[in-house]
């Protein structure tokens, strides 16, 4: 499978989690000239969760979270601001989230984290 249908198939089925949970999914492959977001969406307390998702296979050398590099990161706090702005949504609560999927499922969802 190549890479681009890799994390395709990992953001839907980050999607049908988060809809299992009650989130209600608002953008997916958010991008603006800052960079792209892979799911936009809306927790059941109403915050605004910009979703980095991170699809691997378990005999990957490179941790999950280790690609979410500061500079990824930054890219991702960006377009996040732009977004907030251009739906006038400055005031909502809103944070960034990590989803890791392997083999078919989410084994983790880190949130907040852009502390």
């Amino acid at each position: 499978m190549q890479k681009r249908e890799m994390g395709n198939l990992g953001e839907s089925i980050v999607c049908d989690y988060l809809k299992a949970k009650a989130w209600k999914i608002l953008e997916r492959n958010f991008y603006s000239k800052y960079g792209e977001i892979d799911i936009i969406a809306q927790d059941p307390t109403h915050t605004l969760v910009f979703c980095e998702v991170k699809t691997y296979k378990p005999d990957s050398l490179v941790s999950p979270i280790e690609a979410i590099t500061h500079k990824k990161l930054e890219k991702i706090r960006k377009t996040a601001l732009y977004y907030l702005s251009q739906t006038k949504q400055e005031d909502t609560p809103a944070r960034i989230d990590a989803l890791i999927v392997q083999e078919g499922m989410v084994v983790d969802h880190l949130k907040n984290i852009s502390c």
